[in-house]
């Protein structure tokens, strides 16, 4: 019997599962496609491996915000604020950054 990962004499296109649909977690492996499920397995988790998720999806998140920035910017989609925000600082309506942030 074939591998459902490869093997199949299919092309390698066909052999790809989608990456979302499977998480490994530990030593088992679940099949998962709604945020409850993805939710309930992560739950199951140890600590340590609950923080390496963590750790990802943030990191994740952070690159998609960058890229949806970058996107908001090459389109041009800020221009309008940071004409406002230069306009207030020729104004002088802008502090230093060192006197709004705490300082410990």
């Amino acid at each position: 019997m074939a591998s459902s990962f490869g093997g199949t004499g299919k092309s390698q296109n066909e052999n790809k599962l989608p990456l979302l649909n499977f998480v490994a977690l530990s030593t088992s492996l679940f099949i998962v496609s709604t945020v409850a499920e993805i939710e309930s397995a992560i739950s199951t988790l140890p600590d340590k491996d609950a923080w390496i998720v963590a750790d990802w999806l943030q990191k994740h998140l952070d690159a998609k915000w960058d890229k949806q920035m970058d996107d908001d910017i090459a389109a041009g989609r800020l221009d309008k604020l940071a004409e406002q925000a230069m306009e207030h600082y020729h104004a002088g309506r802008v502090k230093p950054l060192d006197e709004v942030i705490d300082h410990p």
